[in-house]
């Protein structure tokens, strides 16, 4: 615990495990997520996460919409190819920035109670989505094929492009 106020000023962070019902009256499917205790009144810039400007969706979306968009009814379409994807537990991806600790909870059995630093961002942290992002831009940028690698437009930060000689074009943005 000594640690934990000389690295942070402040005490360790309460956990709590949430269990979140996803299924219907029929069918419970259950959810738990371990999620932080901290108190999120701080409104200071560096701790919110990029996200792209509405304008910029509609611009990706109208570009996919006028040059075609993938499948249709197992018909290959021309032109570009719009996909979403959703990633599972996306804060526990991504490694924690700064020093946090926390104090585990009863569930953790013998090591319950125990103070330890996370490692991971977690749910419930101010800076969790700000750590994520991060962490998913650095792969991003670090992705290369055949010499080509992804850049970040300068206009907005949520958006990479990747271009190669062969002609191939891949728009991607994020949304946390």
């Amino acid at each position: 615990i000594e640690e934990c106020y000389q690295v942070t000023g402040k005490g360790p962070l309460g956990l709590k495990w949430i269990d979140i019902n996803k299924g219907d009256d029929e069918f419970e499917q259950y959810k738990s997520r371990l999620v932080a205790k901290e108190i999120k009144f701080d409104k200071r810039e560096d701790l919110f996460a990029p996200t792209p400007p509405l304008e910029s969706i509609k611009i990706l979306l109208s570009l996919a919409v006028t040059e075609g968009v993938g499948y249709f009814k197992n018909q290959k379409l021309s032109g570009m190819k719009l996909d979403f994807i959703d990633v599972k537990n996306a804060y526990l991806h991504a490694r924690a920035r700064r020093d946090v600790y926390v104090k585990l909870p009863e569930e953790a059995g013998r090591y319950a109670g125990k103070i330890v630093r996370c490692v991971k961002a977690l749910y419930g942290l101010i800076t969790s989505s700000r750590d994520f992002v991060h962490s998913l831009s650095e792969r991003i940028l670090s992705f290369e094929y055949n010499g080509a690698k992804f850049r970040k437009l300068d206009t907005d930060h949520c958006i990479y492009v990747f271009q190669d000689g062969s002609g191939n074009e891949v728009i991607l943005s994020h949304y946390v």
